[in-house]
């Protein structure tokens, strides 16, 4: 009977399934996405530092701690990192970069994009510069040209595309020149007072549980305010931060589609409105009204699922576009897989707000009556009782009975009544008010 009664009604109800679908498709898109990104930062975990370890401090290592940094590993890397006023001769260009000069084999994980990929031997052999391809661009400067650092004048021997760890929108902020770690001091720019970065990058063999390797240095990096930064602890911090990103964007995906089913009870309301006369038809013919409820009910469940569905395929399409649309934000490479959570989390919810909100619409339907039939005007049966309003009225009552046989002691009472006071006390005090 459900589906015998949807088939004259069936385009007005487009506006249920668009209604329904358009918020799954949101909500199922997010989580989708974001259930991608927390698996990709995990895979990726390690290009995100490109090392094993890093060790941070605004100031020179300590002389005293340096020899037992140096048994920790043999395969270090050492970098100072400055903001500076970098030049570009021929193309007479001024810009304040990262200044990162970098002597070792970093990064050790990840894929370190350079244009040639000769570069990279020629700057770590130390001789000329990697430029990001950002500030090469702004410029209309090439390899082949010089950038002058401070008092340091070099090669621009290729051009940085991508650098591990790091996203394209924090390149074009903050974009990166890249000088070898030996001709840092001939730039002039690190000299007392000077904010410069220090950073040692170390690589241990696989397996190797870093965390408990440098437990015994704890209190002394404290000591010395150095920061490490493990595999772990990096994965972590960039899990929370984007996992807090997701759950906002759920929480506006929710409310759109929280506003779709107002639009799902504004049209099971007028669709009800519609099919009243068949109601009656149907409980002049022995229908109940829990059954005549049924009916409706079921139409709309599967109008629900239905949009859900939809929705839930418009989302898992639209989740393989946001890594484009969002790769210049993200620190990883997003790899698109089908997220079946987040589509049956969509699913259930769409299912169950689209009943929840047509359900009040539809209760009216138990109290239609046969006469409806007969009297086209009747329009009482239709209408449940308003408990709040009844609640009101009573309450109401009791205050107009209430409240008048109460003798105030001082002051007036603005809300008993004159005729009440009369009829409890006697004449109405003149300092009561009219």
């Amino acid at each position: 009977m459900a589906w015998r009664d949807s088939r004259r009604g069936r385009g007005r109800l487009l506006l249920f399934v668009a209604g329904v679908a358009l918020g799954i498709a949101a909500l199922v898109g997010i989580n989708s996405f974001g259930d991608n990104l927390a698996r990709s930062i995990n895979e990726q975990a390690r290009e995100l530092v490109g090392a094993d370890l890093v060790l941070s401090s605004s100031q020179p290592f300590d002389s005293a701690l340096v020899p037992a940094l140096r048994r920790l590993s043999p395969v270090q890397a050492q970098e100072r990192a400055f903001g500076s006023l970098v030049q570009f001769p021929r193309v007479q260009g001024v810009r304040l970069a990262q200044v990162r000069g970098i002597t070792g084999g970093f990064p050790y994980y990840g894929d370190w994009d350079v244009q040639p990929r000769a570069a990279v031997a020629a700057f770590r052999a130390g001789r000329g510069a990697l430029v990001d391809d950002v500030l090469l661009s702004q410029f209309g400067a090439r390899v082949g040209d010089s950038v002058r650092v401070g008092r340091l004048s070099l090669l621009i021997v290729g051009k940085v595309l991508h650098t591990p760890g790091q996203s394209g929108l924090s390149s074009a902020v903050a974009p990166t020149v890249f000088v070898p770690g030996a001709l840092v001091a001939a730039t002039g720019l690190v000299q007392r007072g000077s904010r410069v970065q220090y950073r040692q990058y170390f690589q241990f063999k696989a397996g190797t549980d870093v965390a408990a390797l440098i437990k015994p240095f704890e209190t002394r990096f404290d000591q010395a305010n150095i920061d490490s930064d493990t595999v772990a602890s990096r994965q972590q911090r960039t899990g929370r931060a984007f996992h807090d990103l997701t759950r906002y964007l759920s929480l506006v995906a929710f409310v759109a589609l929280l506003l779709g089913c107002v639009g799902v009870a504004s049209t099971v309301s007028l669709y009800v409105r519609e099919k009243l006369a068949a109601v009656a038809v149907l409980r002049c013919l022995g229908a109940s009204g829990r059954q005549a409820l049924l009916i409706y009910l079921i139409q709309t469940a599967g109008l629900g699922l239905l949009g859900a569905l939809i929705g839930a395929a418009l989302g898992a399409g639209v989740q393989a576009i946001l890594p484009r649309v969002l790769g210049d934000f993200l620190p990883v490479a997003v790899r698109v897989g089908v997220s079946w959570p987040a589509i049956a989390t969509g699913v259930g919810a769409g299912l169950g707000l689209a009943v929840l909100f047509a359900l009040l619409p539809l209760l009216s339907i138990r109290r239609v009556a046969p006469l409806r039939v007969l009297r086209a005007a009747f329009e009482a049966d239709t209408a449940a009782p308003d408990r709040c309003a009844g609640w009101c009225w009573a309450c109401w009552r009791w205050a107009s009975w209430v409240l008048p046989t109460c003798k105030p002691t001082s002051g007036s009472w603005p809300w008993a009544s004159a005729r009440g006071w009369r009829r409890r006390w006697g004449p109405w005090p003149a300092s009561a008010g009219p």
